[in-house]
């Protein structure tokens, strides 16, 4: 992975998030999670802070589905997601599943967030 130009990586199978700086490298040198080992993806950094401000909003789209029936799912507001991610940000680990980190949240810093569509 070219970190030159990579401003963020992701977890594939965790919530960590940094730069490739933070990442750990396996043996071929790629960058990995440095706390589960787990796969990461590069993210443009402004895409991925807007990703989290419009699902926080509500003004987030869902992916077109095939769904049958159609769920009609209409995007709401979720209060509290940036400061989750911020919060996660100061943590020194991953969280294996997206509702750990939220659960951890509600835990540690008493904040509740309703991720329900």
């Amino acid at each position: 992975m070219d970190t030159q130009t990579v401003t963020i990586l992701e977890g594939t199978s965790c919530t960590w998030f940094g730069s490739p700086n933070q990442a750990g490298e396996n043996p071929d040198r790629e960058c990995i999670c440095p706390f589960c080992a787990g796969p990461v993806v590069a993210r443009d950094r402004t895409a991925f802070q807007k990703r989290i401000t419009d699902f926080e909003a509500g003004t987030y789209e869902w992916p077109i589905s095939n769904l049958q029936p159609d769920p009609n799912w209409e995007p709401v507001p979720h209060p509290n997601f940036s400061k989750m991610y911020a919060w996660a940000a100061t943590q020194n680990r991953c969280f294996k599943h997206f509702m750990h980190m939220v659960n951890a949240f509600k835990k540690y810093t008493g904040e509740t967030l309703d991720v329900t569509p």
